[in-house]
């Protein structure tokens, strides 16, 4: 399938005490119906408490599951719901917490639910890069190539 790049971006995250919001809550990505596949990567160390990526098995929007509960948060357009939340709907033991080395590539297709640990011990940094399919509408103006003729 032809797929085209829809964001990127270079996250610097800091450490907070704070209580979790926005992409530090469970969450899918509705940027296009049919297919997502965002990539990570870790420009610094990601140890536990320095805001891992986690992923709920299971929960990739193509897969026959029992409907997500009423009680998900709505922000926008976006269902989001905490760990409470999300363990009765899938249980702790199907998380992925993704810790690695800096260099450390993560693909997933965020159509499933997942979010981003808030950093408690040390501030990170990562690049994030998203691609889908051509029906989902561009975040960004390319620039038009003027092609002169033969």
């Amino acid at each position: 399938m032809y797929i085209r790049i829809r964001s990127y971006n270079v996250l610097h995250t800091f450490t907070t005490l704070g209580e979790a919001s926005t992409s530090q809550l469970w969450h899918r990505d509705r940027d296009d119906l049919h297919y997502i596949l965002k990539v990570f990567v870790y420009l610094s160390d990601v140890i536990d408490g320095a805001g891992p990526f986690m992923y709920a098995a299971g929960t990739h929007s193509k897969k026959k599951l029992r409907r997500e509960p009423d009680y998900f948060l709505e922000d926008g357009y976006v269902m989001r719901s905490d760990d409470s939340q999300m363990a009765e709907f899938v249980p702790p033991e199907r998380w992925a917490k993704c810790v690695g080395p800096k260099g450390t590539i993560i693909f997933a297709d965020t159509r499933g639910h997942h979010k981003g640990v808030g950093p408690r011990a040390r501030p990170g940094i990562m690049y994030t890069c998203m691609f889908t399919s051509p029906l989902a509408s561009e975040l960004f103006k390319r620039a038009r190539r003027n092609i002169p003729p033969a």
